[in-house]
């Protein structure tokens, strides 16, 4: 036995947390009781939580909690290079007597906790006790540095691995063990989240049967028929929890022996987990929204593009803010419109993200306008998309409908920059935050990345995945990027924007201005503006609804 001992439970930040929990209990057949706050827990054996499911934007795993033996334990992995804060109010909030917060390389929050908190009697029909958690499957941005850090640091074991072609989507994956379940991590490339999908162990076929039936009647979506995996022997299936989360119901998994021999297998299953398109394609639309990331090559490296969706395309540029990404700002709007008939590319700009980080030359408007009309071909034959764009990617958005107007179709707008002068800018309470925390004497730290992102919203509140996933990006960003970002004032060429334009600006926006939403409907022709009270700079974000419903209705005027 390692220092790890299982996998005591997972964090879910959910956007709709009622929704996961009738999810969980009603389909999955899980307990739920109230936790600490406003998190609920969800259990299945002893333990009180198995699950810890909490308020927050990604709809995403937010931690992944570890259970060790005590404080030597810990001290072990410090020494073997990892960095570990005892945080006594997590420890509270997760029902553990202490816990200290890590993070792995991909940025997961890693907690190592000590006594989980006991519950009632077990369920039946559930596998777990000190086999732990199911598993989780974690998304890396470098799967050869986070496999190092799981086996050197947190003393994993490889149980084997998987290198094969699944319907076009090429698999690599690695699957690691703490005790005699066959993996309770796996590891494989990049992905918008954190995790590809939870796995929960049933006792036998008839109990997943059972979950198969209730979701098939609850109408949720099921991305993989029942098969069996080559490796771990699991029987199981694929269905997506509310906000897109996939979690796998399985059984009949095998256990690792001391004297176990890693295996490389050449495909992700024995018979079966086939997507229900490949056999029904007239069913399809009960699939979830594939999510596909690729790279563009590009002037200084390449544009990580995450796709999502079939039909009439849609390109969406982020906004600027240290540890900003297309996924983190869109994820989201972007599954919405592909489960409308939009095929949506959510582009990291260069410098953003996944992209390329070069320090070659400045970081202009221009420039970034260069590299995504590079982008554009690659993406649809002909370039024309409509662009969807939030503060610098606004800013982005309006140039690229000026000089190439052939290419925007329709232009959704939030909070667009590059309507104002800089000065006037500069003193926005939420830049200047930004760039005290930027170029303060200690460089940007994660607290003061925290204190930036309070002001993107008008609640002040951020949840802690939205901000352990910027500060992931953020901490391998070159202050060059910042630094050089220079964006003009473009609001005395608005009249060049021909095309379609519908405008969201939170009123209470602490980094651009309101008086821009009067300039562009001043200014563009065919201009529509929704100011939005009670709101700050991500409308997308803190009123979804809103958002997606005008959105929608805007753009389907171009839809057959």
């Amino acid at each position: 036995m390692g220092l790890v001992l299982e996998i005591a439970y997972v964090v879910i930040a959910a956007t709709d947390v009622d929704a996961w929990v009738r999810f969980a209990t009603a389909v999955l057949g899980l307990d739920a009781a109230p936790g600490p706050g406003a998190s609920v827990y969800l259990r299945y054996d002893g333990r009180a939580a198995r699950i810890i499911v909490e308020h927050g934007t990604t709809d995403d795993v937010a931690a992944v909690g570890l259970r060790v033996s005590g404080e030597a334990s810990v001290a072990e992995l410090s020494a073997r290079g990892a960095l570990w804060d005892e945080q006594p109010e997590r420890a509270a909030a997760r029902g553990v007597a202490r816990l200290w917060l890590g993070h792995d390389p991909a940025g997961v929050p890693v907690e190592l906790v000590v006594d989980p908190a006991e519950g009632a009697t077990p369920l039946p029909g559930f596998v777990a006790g000190d086999l732990g958690f199911g598993h989780v499957v974690l998304a890396t941005r470098d799967k050869l540095e986070s496999e190092r850090f799981w086996v050197d640091v947190m003393g994993a074991k490889v149980s084997d691995r998987i290198v094969t072609t699944f319907y076009k989507h090429q698999v690599s994956l690695v699957f690691l063990h703490f005790n005699r379940r066959h993996h309770s991590i796996a590891l494989g490339g990049p992905l918008p989240r954190r995790a590809h999908h939870l796995m929960i162990e049933r006792a036998t076929v008839d109990d997943v049967g059972e979950v198969l039936d209730r979701a098939v009647a609850a109408g949720v979506p099921i991305v993989n028929l029942p098969g069996r995996h080559p490796n771990d022997r699991m029987w199981s299936f694929y269905c997506v929890a509310p906000g897109g989360l996939q979690v796998e119901v399985g059984c009949e998994g095998v256990e690792v022996a001391e004297d176990h021999v890693p295996t490389t297998y050449d495909r992700i299953s024995l018979w079966g987990h086939h997507p229900p398109a490949a056999v029904a394609p007239r069913r399809g639309a009960a699939l979830a929204p594939a999510v596909r990331s690729y790279d563009v090559p590009v002037d200084g490296g390449h544009l990580r593009v995450t796709e999502v969706g079939e039909g009439v395309p849609v390109v969406l540029l982020h906004g600027s803010g240290p540890g900003a990404s297309g996924p983190s700002n869109f994820l989201a709007t972007a599954t919405a419109l592909a489960e409308r008939g939009y095929r949506c590319f959510m582009l990291d700009l260069l410098g953003y993200g996944a992209s390329s980080k070069p320090v070659d030359r400045p970081y202009t408007l221009s420039r970034h306008l260069e590299a995504v009309g590079q982008a554009l071909p690659s993406l649809v034959a002909d370039g024309a998309v409509h662009v969807i764009g939030n503060s610098m990617g606004g800013a982005v958005a309006m140039l690229l409908a000026m000089e190439h107007p052939a290419r925007v179709r329709k232009l959704v707008l939030m909070a667009p920059g590059g309507l104002e002068t800089t000065d006037v800018y500069m003193g926005m309470r939420g830049i200047r935050r930004m760039a005290k925390a930027l170029y303060g004497p200690d460089g940007l730290d994660r607290d003061g990345l925290a204190r930036v992102l309070e002001l993107q919203v008008h609640d002040g509140v951020v949840d802690a995945a939205v901000l352990d996933d910027r500060w992931g990006v953020a901490k391998e960003q070159p202050l060059y990027v910042h630094r050089t970002l220079a964006v003009p004032d473009l609001s005395q060429r608005l009249g060049e924007i021909r095309c379609p334009t519908l405008v969201f600006w939170g009123r209470e926006d602490a980094f651009c201005p309101v008086s821009g939403a009067q300039r562009l409907q001043a200014g563009v022709a065919d201009a529509r503006v929704v100011v939005v009270p009670r709101c700050g700079h991500w409308v997308m974000v803190e009123r979804p609804k809103l958002f997606r419903r005008w959105t929608v209705d805007f753009l389907a005027d171009a839809v057959e």
